[in-house]
């Protein structure tokens, strides 16, 4: 996705993860406006490569977060 953006967005995301390191109400609300929605919008994806044997069967929430940990630190 990162890829998908231009240059100005790139720099507010950096900021916006930069902040949210340091600072407790950034890392709730970006947690809240876009971890979590993102989360809502990929587990029933992931649910559905597990149903169809795609993918093996995982801790969907854990590998989740595990991914978004490994882009994001």
């Amino acid at each position: 996705r990162c890829a998908a953006l231009d240059d100005s967005a790139r720099n507010v995301l950096r900021v916006t993860l930069s902040e949210a390191l340091v600072d407790a109400e950034v890392r709730a609300l970006y947690s809240e406006r876009v971890l979590m929605p993102a989360f809502a919008l990929l587990e029933p994806a992931l649910q559905q490569f597990v149903a169809a044997g795609t993918l093996r069967a995982i801790d969907i929430p854990f590998t989740l977060r595990a991914m978004t940990a490994t882009l994001f630190g």
